[in-house]
């Protein structure tokens, strides 16, 4: 995208300065970007206006457990989406080398156990909702064999007892800034929805989950990569496929 157009996009928040396009972002395009308050980033969304709205008492609820998040801009009209981007506050910070395994323990069941009554964000489905519905979120199961969704459904099924609560959805090092108070930062909350708790947790508890938790997590890493990240997706699916009918 060419410059002004971006910068004609980030005259609907203020006045700011592009700084240059930021590494990573497999589904979306990222940028730093600098105004009058501070350094903030640009985003790109497929998110309507109500799902974005939704992460801000998904947010609270995180500072509130002690995961630093990175603000959302409103718009000069009030709105959080502008054009198919959004704008959020850039923190200061460097990637961990590893997952802050302690620091997840402690804050992440803390913040399922706060979320666990949240209704669904608009426009997305948790894995259970997907044993009756096709869409939700990047999901679109009409778009897939009906092979492979049987077997993805049959996962989730296996699951269906297991608790749900707001996901993180993404837990990874290039998602976790660690800021000057010791504690950490957690970004890139677009995979964020009401699911099952143990999506999250497997990143720092994996062996308290069991071969039912693992099959769900990799069905729903396929279904919702199918379309935004083909070729990742369907080399996912071969494996999944081999290792169901093993």
């Amino acid at each position: 995208m060419a410059d002004a157009d971006l910068i004609a996009i980030l005259n609907l928040w203020g006045d700011f300065e592009l700084v240059g396009r930021l590494a990573g972002g497999h589904r979306n395009c990222a940028y730093q970007v600098r105004g009058a308050g501070g350094n903030f980033v640009l985003k790109s969304t497929r998110r309507e206006e109500t799902a974005i709205d939704w992460l801000l008492a998904v947010h609270q609820v995180a500072q509130e457990q002690g995961i630093v998040v990175p603000s959302l801009q409103h718009g000069k009209n009030g709105c959080l989406v502008q054009e198919g981007w959004t704008l959020e506050a850039f923190i200061e910070g460097k990637y961990p080398e590893k997952l802050p395994i302690d620091w997840l323990q402690a804050v992440m069941p803390k913040f399922h156990d706060a979320t666990c009554n949240f209704s669904q964000r608009p426009g997305f489905a948790s894995s259970l909702d997907l044993l009756r519905i096709e869409t939700g979120g990047d999901v679109d199961l009409n778009k897939m064999p009906n092979e492979l969704v049987d077997a993805l459904r049959k996962a989730w099924r296996d699951a269906s007892s297991s608790p749900q609560a707001v996901v993180h959805g993404d837990i990874n090092v290039s998602n976790l800034v660690e800021v000057q108070n010791g504690g950490f930062a957690l970004l890139d909350w677009d995979e964020t929805r009401v699911d099952f708790s143990f999506y999250d947790e497997m990143q720092f508890a994996a062996a308290q989950h069991n071969d039912a938790a693992e099959q769900a997590a990799k069905a729903y890493e396929i279904a919702c990569s199918w379309l935004v990240e083909p070729k990742y997706a369907r080399r996912l699916a071969l494996s999944f496929l081999a290792s169901t009918y093993t």
